[in-house]
């Protein structure tokens, strides 16, 4: 039986306040039941020693065949075929255990190479400029979500892997379906993105380029390939991944530095700080709220509680990151704190593949748009913000921000 006489993730106060309901939670014990917007019930860990052990614990399975059954009940009850999720229950990366996960991890990465990722921190900065230019020169209140934190990784990802301009904006309206997880939604982006990302990788077949679906086509030996299913997943898993949380996190932070002027006004001074800025917001308001999904393959106990074989299990990164017990005044913005070791990214095997391309994407917006609107603020309709509802990523949906203070 789940309470939800108080506080509970994913309720209906969480989607209003998201970091202070986890830290509410959080003051309760290290874990909790829950249920999923879907209707799932979960184990949802929320302090960050209980929160780092799991992540690395061998005992939660990631493997798509673990996992996935638990919401299959569910697709057929909204009239869908789970055998049409196409991408949402591909081999990639984060459906996976080692030793899989491990030779999959190192095809991914040998396509990611030094030079490819060298390349991409020159062009963070000019579509980060080209943005914030056409932002600043619109007036009133413009909304630095739709016009810099969405378009900026979107782009950058797009242009990483190969895809046309045109078809961004259908790529988002699928990534949110996804990520939203609506029973309704989810089946049909999922087999559309999987039908346009086929096309796409027979189209890099025939006419090949230096982009990274080219190269993952080829990365490996010719005994070990990534196969047709595992390149479909692993390319649809990096636009999702690729943009979503990036997004989240880079709006998360503008919000979190203009709520507080001399934050933004320091930043601006000292543009170099832009990483160790990053970090801490990171922390304090990164884009990604929850782990993705584990299941337990025997009875674990975290924190004195014991989670049953089978459950479906998620990390509070989020509140992990908030804990007194790991942070000095955990909810402080403070930069250049001794305790680095955030789990914004995740921790173990699953550590983000994309985390340097992330904090790259991140620190450009924040440095750039700082140094020339010194004097931004928040809008007068900034408040209420609106949160999109996935369990997985937080992020606001809009964020309006006058630039001529």
């Amino acid at each position: 039986m789940i309470d939800t006489s108080g506080p509970r993730i994913f309720g209906d106060d969480y989607w209003a306040d998201p970091q202070g309901v986890s830290a509410q939670v959080q003051e309760q014990g290290a874990v909790h039941q829950t249920l999923l917007p879907a209707g799932v019930r979960a184990w949802v860990i929320t302090r960050y020693q209980e929160g780092r052990e799991a992540l690395a614990d061998v005992r939660l399975s990631k493997a798509a065949d673990r996992v996935l059954p638990v919401f299959v009940g569910l697709l057929v009850a909204a009239g869908h075929d789970p055998a049409a999720a196409g991408v949402l229950i591909g081999p990639h990366l984060l459906n996976s255990d080692s030793p899989k996960h491990r030779r999959l991890r190192r095809l991914v990465t040998s396509a990611l190479t030094r030079r490819r990722m060298e390349a991409m921190s020159s062009q963070v900065d000019k579509v980060a400029i080209e943005l914030i230019d056409h932002l600043g020169a619109m007036s009133g209140a413009v909304d630095v979500v739709e016009g810099l934190a969405f378009p900026l990784p979107l782009r950058v990802i797009c242009d990483l892997l190969g895809i046309p301009v045109q078809d961004q904006s259908q790529l988002r309206k699928w990534t949110t379906a996804l990520m939203e997880e609506i029973p309704e939604e989810v089946v049909p982006a999922s087999a559309q993105m999987a039908a346009y990302v086929t096309a796409l990788i027979e189209d890099k077949r025939t006419r090949p380029g230096d982009d990274l679906i080219s190269a993952l086509i080829t990365a490996g030996a010719h005994d070990d390939r990534l196969t047709a299913d595992e390149l479909l997943s692993t390319v649809a898993l990096l636009i999702v991944a690729g943009h979503e949380t990036t997004a989240n996190a880079i709006s998360n932070g503008i919000a979190a530095l203009l709520a507080v002027p001399q934050r933004w006004q320091a930043l601006a001074a000292n543009p170099g700080s832009a990483p160790a800025v990053c970090e801490e917001l990171l922390r304090l308001e990164g884009g990604v709220a929850c782990s993705t999904y584990r299941v337990t393959t025997e009875d674990v106990v975290y924190g004195g509680t014991t989670i049953p074989a089978g459950e479906l299990v998620l990390v509070s990164l989020m509140a992990a990151n908030r804990d007194p017990a790991a942070f000095d005044d955990p909810t402080k913005y403070r930069v250049g704190r001794a305790e680095q070791q955030h789990l914004a990214f995740g921790h173990g095997i699953h550590y983000c593949v994309g985390a340097a391309l992330a904090r790259i994407e991140m620190a450009a917006p924040l440095r750039l748009l700082s140094s020339r609107h010194p004097n931004a603020c928040l809008a007068a309709s900034a408040e209420p913000l609106i949160y999109g509802r996935s369990p997985i990523t937080v992020g606001r949906r809009t964020l309006p921000v006058t630039l001529h203070g």
